[in-house]
């Protein structure tokens, strides 16, 4: 994806992140709750990170919660990397769209 090329190294790796939770999770593709997991995974810097603690929250609780509502999937071969869902795709092209006008 070309498009992204404009994104920063910290979203970069927030994609990276979510593909592997989506991989985790045996799914078909990177949805919304993917990218979630992602940020949340990121660190104790992260926005996702201070968003939850001041919620009340913990990382491993979102983690499950998520985890109970999409469930996992059959165990898949993924010797490629997952697409993204198209609404993920479309906002990613956005995103790297307007990371280029920056």
């Amino acid at each position: 994806m070309n498009e992204l090329q404009n994104l920063t190294p910290r979203a970069h790796k927030v994609l990276e992140l979510a593909g592997k939770e989506a991989a985790r999770l045996n799914s078909r593709s990177v949805v919304a709750v993917h990218l979630l997991l992602g940020l949340i995974e990121l660190g104790d810097n992260g926005v996702a990170q201070n968003v939850l603690r001041k919620a009340g929250l913990s990382a491993e609780v979102v983690r499950a919660h998520f985890e109970g509502l999409i469930g996992t999937g059959a165990r898949q071969d993924y010797s490629e990397a997952i697409p993204y869902a198209p609404i993920i795709r479309w906002v990613l092209v956005r995103a790297g769209k307007e990371a280029s006008n920056l």
